[in-house]
């Protein structure tokens, strides 16, 4: 996997899962922590996202995207990820 599409995964897991802002610590410091400097990278990735197929990748990093700023703006956030994530378990 390349390091940049495992930044990504890695930065949902680390949003979604965090009970602080603080991101978790990456052993490649090469690696973002933070969702948002991923989906950026990913974005910028012509080869990467050309592997994965440059719809497929705009597609991703949309929703990503809207759902880190529905995160950001959510006064509870535990709330919203239950919501989000678990609303139909």
């Amino acid at each position: 996997m390349r390091p940049v599409a495992a930044a990504v995964l890695e930065a949902c897991i680390v949003l979604f899962t965090a009970k602080s802002s603080c991101p978790v610590p990456l052993p490649d410091k090469s690696l973002p922590g933070i969702l948002g400097t991923a989906l950026e990278m990913l974005n910028s990735d012509l080869a990467l996202g050309a592997a994965f197929c440059s719809d497929f990748t705009a597609y991703f990093t949309h929703v990503k995207t809207s759902e880190l700023k529905c995160y950001e703006l959510a006064e509870d956030k535990e709330e919203w990820q239950r919501r989000e994530f678990c609303g139909s378990i």
